[in-house]
């Protein structure tokens, strides 16, 4: 029987969170709550302590407590997906100003053992992605692969192919198409270079994997408008493909959306 929200532990209403499917179980945190502040005030996260999952054949929700010190702090945009017994999470914004305040973004990646319901901050071996919102993150062959987002743009360049927008509005900040692969066994992120052409500079698209060689990428703001665009990265041949319509029937342009 469905679990009714006034009874049972149930998220509270959020935008811009985490959500990761693992067999039978989606697991929820983090976000923000926008109708909490007005319009040019810093949107609140949510605990970083907020923690939920459901069990998609009984529809029954759960709470938890994380068993770590070393949780994600409370922030909203992070990216996040899961290898193995393990959900990952990057990025996300701590504080959300809509105005040329300062922006908290987090460059930290995390890890959460599910089985034991323990964070920890995973120790990065040379260099790593600035901090960043809205990139989007799936795993490929046992990686990860992290691409895009809005941020502090990079004093130093970090990866020799990628292409940077600024906010004239927030200087300083801005958007981004890096493209980096994470491997877990080895601790370090590594910039991954294509031939031929890319997506450009966005944030709040959708990347996901199709095969364990293969991803395909959707959507997105690149700072002036929605995007529609769709392309596919083939990881074994370190290409991106665009696949244009071959219909009239096609997705409108969008951002924060899910596939």
């Amino acid at each position: 029987m469905a679990q009714s929200p006034e009874r049972v532990p149930w998220p509270s209403a959020r935008g811009c969170h985490e959500s990761v499917v693992v067999e039978d179980k989606m697991f929820v945190w983090g976000g923000g709550a926008a109708s909490l502040s007005g319009y040019g005030m810093a949107v609140p996260c949510l605990s970083r302590l907020d923690l939920f999952s459901v069990n998609m054949l009984s529809e029954e929700w759960n709470s938890h407590t994380a068993n770590s010190s070393e949780t994600p702090p409370p922030c909203y945009g992070a990216a996040a997906t899961y290898i193995g017994n393990k959900i990952y999470s990057h990025g996300g914004v701590i504080r959300w100003t809509h105005s040329a305040q300062p922006d908290e973004f987090v460059s930290d990646l995390y890890e959460m053992i599910i089985d034991e319901m323990r964070w920890r901050k995973v120790e990065i071996r040379g260099i790593k992605p600035t901090g960043r919102c809205g990139a989007a993150m799936c795993s490929v062959d046992g990686k990860l692969l992290l691409m895009g987002g809005y941020g502090p743009l990079p004093s130093e360049r970090k990866h020799p192919q990628a292409e940077y927008k600024e906010n004239t509005y927030i200087r300083g900040n801005g958007w981004n198409n890096e493209l980096f692969e994470f491997d877990p066994q080895k601790g370090c992120w590594s910039p991954v270079c294509v031939a031929g052409s890319k997506p450009s500079p966005r944030r709040g698209h959708t990347l996901t994997a199709v095969d364990e060689k293969k991803a395909v990428l959707f959507g997105g703001f690149n700072g002036d408008k929605e995007l529609n665009d769709l392309w596919l990265l083939d990881v074994e041949r370190k290409a991106w493909t665009h696949i244009t319509p071959s219909s009239p029937l096609w997705p409108q342009p969008r951002v924060h959306h899910t596939v």
